[in-house]
């Protein structure tokens, strides 16, 4: 090998060093009105290492304040019959019930979950699942959602998310098929519908698909509820709610139970702003 052709190789390998050092140093995906913060005591038995949002003083978004997290569970018909009184009992302090998702009406188990909920004390939000393929089938499904609430005036301290998952896989109806910004706008216009009729909203869905099917920083005036099963939640968006596992076992619930972490005072944030059909 000459001599010139050794230089050129060198040369190569030192820039592509450069260039890698570059890109991993950059996030490109973080919202420079976020700090972090790691590390989270949840109690003395268990730990779990959390990066919360944290707003500076440069944020024009209007949320809710970190608290110290409390627990949580999410549940549906799926779980039938739960004894909400041994679940308060075991230390959670609030439940996420869906309320319906796309191809349903309403949740079977939701009524009698609220009414139980409620009894014992639990702070409640609820989910509906996504179906839409559109603005406009987002829009309905928001309509929907307000039509459901209103009914009977459900008192909710925690928000109403969007569950922005896919369930298709490669059939028609996989929204990963779908332009990340038509999903963004689509996870939008849900949210400020609801937002303007009256429910504070926000939206779920899974580290990964935060990370390749949205945009995220065009969402944090909307809480984020953030699916990572893993004892370290490095999540590089703002979130106000960890959904840390999908096989927990909690004392009133059969079988397999999502558990969550909540890190805000979403009940007097709500309250004060008079969303939820919450009095202030």
């Amino acid at each position: 090998m000459s001599f010139r052709k050794c230089i050129i190789k060198i040369l190569i390998f030192v820039l592509a060093l450069v260039l890698m050092s570059f890109f991993t140093a950059c996030d490109f995906g973080k919202s420079k009105s976020w700090e972090y913060n790691s590390e989270v005591n949840v109690d003395a038995a268990e730990k779990y290492t959390a990066f919360t949002g944290v707003r500076n003083e440069n944020s024009s978004d209007v949320l809710p304040k970190l608290i110290e997290p409390f627990r949580v569970i999410d549940v549906s018909a799926w779980q039938e019959d739960v004894d909400f009184k041994a679940v308060k009992e075991s230390g959670v302090k609030g439940v996420i019930l869906r309320l319906a998702r796309y191809n349903m009406e309403k949740d079977g188990y939701f009524d009698i979950n609220y009414t139980k909920a409620k009894q014992n004390g639990l702070l409640v939000g609820c989910y509906y699942f996504m179906g839409a393929q559109s603005i406009e089938e987002s829009y309905e499904e928001a309509q929907k959602v307000i039509r459901l609430l209103d009914e009977k005036k459900y008192e909710l301290e925690l928000p109403v998310f969007y569950d922005v998952e896919d369930e298709h896989g490669s059939e028609p109806g996989n929204i990963t098929m779908l332009d990340n910004q038509l999903l963004t706008d689509m996870v939008k216009t849900f949210c400020d519908t609801l937002i303007e009729n009256g429910y504070y909203s926000g939206y779920y869905c899974n580290l990964k698909f935060a990370r390749t099917e949205l945009f995220p920083v065009q969402l944090t005036k909307y809480p984020f509820w953030v699916a990572r099963w893993s004892d370290n939640n490095a999540c590089v968006f703002p979130y106000l709610v960890w959904q840390y596992s999908a096989t927990g076992n909690v004392p009133g619930v059969e079988g397999d139970c999502d558990m969550d972490l909540c890190f805000a005072d979403f009940e007097t944030y709500i309250r004060e702003n008079g969303y939820n059909n919450l009095k202030k």
